[in-house]
């Protein structure tokens, strides 16, 4: 559970339900703890947010945070698709933003990606329309100003 003054508005409830926090930048190791807690074992999780508000930043820190090699993680967003190995398994990192159909995410095989049992990090999942998993974690980020985002997590 996570209490700490540095994020007054996150709540002891493992899943963050409602809960939302803001973070400076510099602590974005912070707020990945925060957010990897909230998972509780879910493997599929949908980013939103406006371009810049630290979508591909907060992969970047989760991937390193499950014993992957940071360096590696880019946005996707032309190839569609990056793998990232980590300590805990593999993480598809999936950038939807210049798709255009849902035919097309089903000719890249998402579903099987989805249903793989693997971590699926996906930037704008409004492009998933009813393929979005019962089961995940919707990460919604905000930008605040230069240095501070605001996370909610559900």
């Amino acid at each position: 559970m996570f209490r700490s003054s540095l994020y007054p508005h996150a709540m002891s409830d493992p899943y963050l339900a409602t809960n939302s926090f803001e973070f400076d930048l510099s602590r974005i190791g912070d707020a990945a703890d925060i957010v990897l807690n909230a998972a509780g074992g879910r493997k599929v999780w949908l980013f939103f947010g406006e371009p810049g508000a630290g979508k591909t930043t907060l992969i970047t820190t989760l991937i390193e945070k499950m014993g992957g090699d940071p360096r590696l993680v880019n946005s996707p967003t032309f190839a569609i698709m990056n793998r990232y190995e980590t300590k805990i398994g593999p993480v598809n990192h999936f950038d939807l933003y210049r798709t255009k159909s849902k035919l097309e995410l089903l000719d890249l095989g998402l579903v099987e990606f989805l249903e793989s049992g693997h971590y699926c990090f996906i930037e704008w999942p409004e492009r998933l329309e009813d393929l979005k998993p019962e089961q995940c974690v919707e990460v919604f980020l905000e930008h605040r100003s230069a240095e501070m985002r605001m996370v909610r997590v559900q």
